[in-house]
């Protein structure tokens, strides 16, 4: 199922409370959706987890897939979109990934913004405030 809307309902009324609480919650992390805009898997959408999430609003915290949310797609598209970890992540993401990066489907620049994403979401936490 997709929900399919024009850019201007897209921005003007669904997005709204997300940039809200982006802008003035400051969030630590998100969660991408499993759900389809327009035809495409959110957690695979780069328009909107990176050009309007990252670009326009400016966050620059982690984001998370939904549980199992690229099981219905392509876990190497969630981390070019902007995908930051992948839930749960077991055995067969991993290998996914790995094939995915062999096959030059995983680019190399998302993979380094996610790992640096993720560390610093790790050194932010109370766990690592001796590091800090």
């Amino acid at each position: 199922m997709s929900s399919n809307v024009t850019q201007r309902a897209l921005r003007e009324i669904y997005l709204r409370a997300f940039r809200i609480a982006i802008e003035e919650g400051d969030p630590w992390t998100i969660m991408s959706s499993y759900n389809r805009v327009n035809g495409l898997h959110v957690c695979n959408n780069k328009e909107l987890l990176t050009d309007v999430l990252r670009g326009e609003w400016g966050y620059q915290g982690l984001v998370m897939s939904d549980w199992t949310a690229t099981n219905q797609c392509s876990h190497a598209k969630a981390i070019n979109a902007g995908n930051d970890l992948i839930m749960p992540g077991d055995k067969s993401v991993w290998k996914a990934l790995e094939q995915a990066k062999k096959e030059g489907l995983l680019q190399e620049d998302a993979l380094q913004q996610s790992c640096e994403r993720v560390l610093t979401l790790i050194l932010k936490s109370e766990t690592c405030k001796d590091f800090r």
